[in-house]
Formats: structure tokens, C-alpha cells, sequence
């Protein structure tokens, strides 16, 4: 899954570019706005609206020799659309949803890199940090089955690798303490996955 623009996962089209582009913003847009958002030629994003126009799912206003562009959101699709570009907030769900069902659960753990930035693309790994409680043995089979699930089910559910980066309480501690580049970069940037907070 593009991590940066889910609805192209879909269709890799400027179709699809074009509708990411309307979810984003509840705004009217133009040919020329569209093809400085895309990077597409101006012909092309106005065959390409021609087209969602067609199909209803783009509602067009004409200003003298201009024609503004928005979404239909009363469209039967456009459901289905919004919930496709807002597949990062149903995986930051699901995966605390897991986390929290765990029988071991981590003393923290969160999402990091570049999903969280959602400046990644469809081969970007899924990162997620867990820290591992006190007495808990690193090579105790729940633990370690656990850890296996979740990357399989990240997988599964994006089709992306999961990269999972499980360190002790100790060493999370002293990464904290040391202000470690990773600490930092969790800090400003990572979304929290347990303990179960309101996860966006």
C-alpha cells in the first residue's frame, strides 16, 4: 500500500491522483490547480475530470471560461473512497487493537518512520517500536508468536513488511536519556500505540 496516497494502491492513475487530491481537501479546484498537485499535464487532468465527470463522482461549475471541479460527496463511491484514503488511520487502529489483545503486553509501543510522516510510498516499511516489559523473557514463545502475528497481520492488512524494533525497557530508557536520533525521531513524529490512547 502507498502509505503517502492510499486510493492509488487501488488504480495507479492520474484518475486516482486526481480524487486523492479532492479527499484531501473539501475545496474546488481547477484544471491548472490539478496538474500542479499531480505533476500531470494540464490535457491530461482535463480528460481525466471529463471522465469523473461522466461518471458523477466529480461535480463541475462553469465561471465564464473556467470550469472549478469538487468532489460529489453524495456519490454512492465516495464513501468507499474516503474510507480507502484514510486506510492509515484503520491500520493505526488495528494494529493498537492487536497490541492491546495481547496476553504479554509491551511496556509501549508506537508507530514510527515514514508511515507515520505518511511521506512513504508502496514500498515503505511499516515500523513499529515495542518495547518490551521488565521480566518479560525475550525468547518466551508467547512473546515471540505475538511479535510474528503482528507482523503478519500488518502485512496482510497493507501488503508492506512490518519492521518491528523490540528493545528492553532498559535500552528504551537509556535511548530516551541519551536523546538517540530513534528516540527523538518516536517522539516528534511517532503515533502512540499502547498504552491505548486516542490512536488517529
Amino acid at each position: 500500500m502507498d502509505v503517502r496516497a492510499p486510493l492509488t494502491s487501488l488504480s495507479p492513475t492520474l484518475d486516482m491522483r486526481i480524487l486523492t487530491a479532492m479527499v484531501a481537501a473539501e475545496a474546488s479546484f481547477t484544471s491548472g490547480d490539478l496538474a500542479r498537485v499531480t505533476g500531470a499535464s494540464r490535457s491530461g487532468v482535463s480528460l481525466a475530470l471529463e471522465r469523473l465527470a461522466r461518471a458523477g463522482v466529480v461535480d463541475v461549475q462553469t465561471y465564464g471560461r473556467t470550469n472549478a471541479y469538487t468532489l460529489n460527496r453524495d456519490h454512492l463511491l465516495t464513501e468507499a473512497l474516503l474510507l480507502a484514503a484514510d486506510a492509515g488511520t484503520t491500520l493505526n487502529r488495528r494494529t493498537a487493537e492487536l497490541i492491546d489483545s495481547w496476553r504479554i503486553q509491551p511496556t509501549y509501543a508506537a508507530l514510527f518512520g515514514s508511515t507515520a510522516r505518511r511521506d512513504g510510498d508502496d514500498q515503505s516499511d511499516i515500523d513499529v517500536l515495542i518495547v518490551r516489559p521488565d521480566g518479560a523473557d525475550p525468547d518466551d514463545l508467547t512473546w515471540s508468536r505475538q511479535l510474528a502475528e503482528l507482523q503478519e497481520g500488518v502485512r496482510r492488512w497493507t501488503g508492506n513488511a512490518c519492521e518491528l524494533l523490540v528493545l528492553s525497557q532498559a535500552q528504551w530508557s537509556d535511548a530516551q536519556a541519551s536523546d538517540a536520533r530513534i528516540a527523538t525521531e518516536i517522539h516528534r513524529d511517532g503515533i502512540p500505540l499502547f498504552p491505548r490512547r486516542a490512536v488517529a
